[in-house]
């Protein structure tokens, strides 16, 4: 099975939050030894809390986006990484 190199992560806003906090933090982290490209598509544009090292774009944008996306918008999804581990949603979208 090929190996995802492109990810995005769909969210409500990136402003200051917990969530938004742990998914730049870490994706920022990630991508400094990794190939991956990760964006992550907003729904409400916001100032962003941190600088980061990947794309942001708005949702109507994603139409044309061609790798694997997790939905952060729904709490309701069963199975979503606690506190955004980037290594343990790498690990499940590579199925390693």
């Amino acid at each position: 099975m090929q190996k995802i190199n492109k990810v995005g992560v769909v969210i409500d806003d990136l402003s200051a939050g917990q969530l938004s906090y742990h998914i730049i933090k870490n994706i920022n982290n990630y991508v400094e030894e990794s190939s991956t490209d990760f964006v992550a598509f907003f729904q409400n544009s916001t100032s962003n809390m941190m600088p980061m090292t990947f794309s942001s774009m708005c949702i109507n944008e994603i139409w044309n986006f061609d790798g694997a996306a997790i939905d952060y918008c729904n709490r309701d999804v069963v199975g979503v990484v606690e506190n955004f581990n980037i290594n343990k949603l790498m690990e499940i979208i590579n199925h390693e």
